[in-house]
C-alpha cells in the first residue's frame, strides 16, 4: 500500500514537471523583467535528472537568449541530494535540534544550516505572496478578530541577551499572520553579574560592559501588527485581543487606524483555558515551543543569533497554517484553508515546490 502511494506520488510529481510553463526568465538582466519586451520563449527538450530520475524540461528565452529549466524555479534548485531537503524540514517542524539534524541525516552541519536558511526564506516569501493577492483581491469588508502576545527566549546568554517573539494569529481559524524577533535589555541579574567582574573585560555577548542593550519589544510589536494591518487590506474591520501591557494599545492604534473596532484586553492572572479570550494566542505561542527546538525552555538547544530564530519560526509558520489540520481531528481542514486563504491542505512536497507558484498552490485562480 505504501509503495503504491509513494509510485503515486512520484508520478504526480514527474506530470508536474512535464507540464511545467514558465511564466518569466529567471535572468535579472532579461529586458522581459523590466516590462520593455514580452516573455516568449522556446522548448528545447528535456533531461533526466540524475538524483531523482525526474525528466526536467528546458526551455530558452527568445528575448534575452539565455537558456534555463523547470529546476530553475525549484526551491532544491542546485542541491546534490534533494531528498535531504524535505528530510530537514520534517525534523524542524519536530523539535529536534541542528545537531541532532546532521546526525539523523549524515549531513554535514553547514549544510544544515544553510537548508535552514532557504526553507525559511522561502516559507516566509510563500506566506507573504499569499496574503498579499488575498489583500488585493478581496472586494467584501473581512471582519477579522486577532489575538497577539510575545514569549521570552534568549540568544548566547539567558540574562545578557533575553529575546522576545512577537506572534499574531487569528483568533477563529488560529491563522498565524506574522512574527517578528526582537531584542531585549539585559536582565538586572546580569548588571549585578557584571558588576563583580572587571570592568576592562568584555561581557558574555563579546561586548564591552558599558554598551547596555535596548529594549526592543515596542518596535518588535509595532512591527508585526504593522504588517499584519497590510496582509488584511485597507476593508478589514479588526478587533484585537490581547493583555494588559501599556504599549499594546498605541502599537495596535498606530498599525489599524480607523479600521479598529474594538481593542479587548485581557489580565495575565485570568485562567488559560477556552473561555480566555487570549486563549488562541496563548495555544499558539505554547504550540510553538513545543515544534521548535529553539525555543524549548531550560535547554541548550537556544539560538546562537535571533536571525536564525526568525527563519526557523517561518518554517513552522508555514507548515502550521498550510499544511497541518487547524485542530486534531478537524479532517485535513487547515488554518488557511477556514480563513478563506486555501481551498485544500498543502503536502510537504507542495510546499517545496516552485518559486512565485504560491497561486497554484491554494488552489486560487
Amino acid at each position: 500500500m505504501e509503495s503504491s502511494q509513494c509510485r503515486g506520488s512520484s508520478e504526480r510529481r514527474r506530470r508536474s514537471l512535464e507540464h511545467f510553463i514558465p511564466r518569466s526568465c529567471p535572468s535579472q538582466e532579461c529586458e522581459s523583467q523590466t516590462g520593455t519586451s514580452p516573455f516568449e520563449f522556446v522548448s528545447k527538450g528535456s533531461y533526466p535528472r540524475a538524483c531523482d530520475g525526474r525528466r526536467i524540461p528546458r526551455f530558452r528565452c527568445k528575448v534575452c537568449g539565455k537558456g534555463f529549466s523547470a529546476q530553475t524555479f525549484r526551491v532544491d534548485y542546485r542541491l546534490k541530494r534533494p531528498l535531504r531537503l524535505l528530510q530537514h524540514f520534517e525534523l524542524f517542524i519536530s523539535k529536534v535540534t541542528m545537531r541532532q539534524c546532521a546526525r539523523i541525516t549524515g549531513a554535514k552541519l553547514d549544510t544544515v544550516a544553510r537548508h535552514q536558511r532557504l526553507l525559511g526564506e522561502h516559507c516566509r516569501a510563500l506566506q507573504r505572496s499569499l496574503l498579499v493577492r488575498a489583500a488585493s483581491t478581496s472586494e467584501r469588508q473581512l471582519e477579522v478578530r486577532i489575538a497577539f502576545d510575545e514569549l521570552e527566549t534568549f540568544e548566547i546568554d539567558r540574562l545578557e541577551q533575553p529575546v522576545t517573539v512577537a506572534v499574531v494569529a487569528d483568533a477563529k481559524s488560529l491563522f498565524i499572520y506574522e512574527s517578528e524577533v526582537g531584542a531585549l535589555a539585559p536582565r538586572p541579574s546580569a548588571r549585578s553579574r557584571r558588576g563583580e567582574r572587571d570592568p576592562s573585560k568584555q561581557s558574555v555577548s563579546g561586548s564591552k560592559v558599558g554598551r547596555e542593550r535596548r529594549c526592543g519589544s515596542r518596535r518588535t510589536v509595532r512591527a508585526a501588527l504593522r504588517r499584519t494591518a497590510l496582509w488584511l487590506g485597507p476593508k478589514a474591520a479588526v478587533t484585537a485581543i490581547s493583555d494588559f501591557k501599556s504599549t499594546y494599545p498605541g502599537a495596535i492604534h498606530r498599525a489599524f487606524g480607523q479600521q479598529l473596532v474594538q481593542h479587548i484586553k485581557v489580565r495575565s492572572t485570568s485562567p488559560r483555558n477556552t473561555r480566555n479570550p487570549l486563549f488562541p494566542a496563548n495555544l499558539t505561542l505554547a504550540m510553538l515551543r513545543d515544534g521548535a527546538s529553539r525555543l524549548v525552555r531550560r535547554s541548550w538547544a537556544h539560538s546562537k543569533h535571533r536571525g536564525r530564530l526568525r527563519l526557523h519560526l517561518w518554517i513552522w509558520i508555514a507548515w502550521r497554517n498550510w499544511c497541518r489540520e487547524r485542530v486534531v481531528g478537524s479532517r485535513r481542514s487547515t488554518a488557511a484553508m477556514a480563513s478563506g486563504l486555501a481551498r485544500a491542505a498543502f503536502t510537504i512536497e507542495q510546499l517545496l515546490g516552485f518559486h512565485g507558484r504560491f497561486e497554484e498552490l491554494a488552489g486560487l485562480p
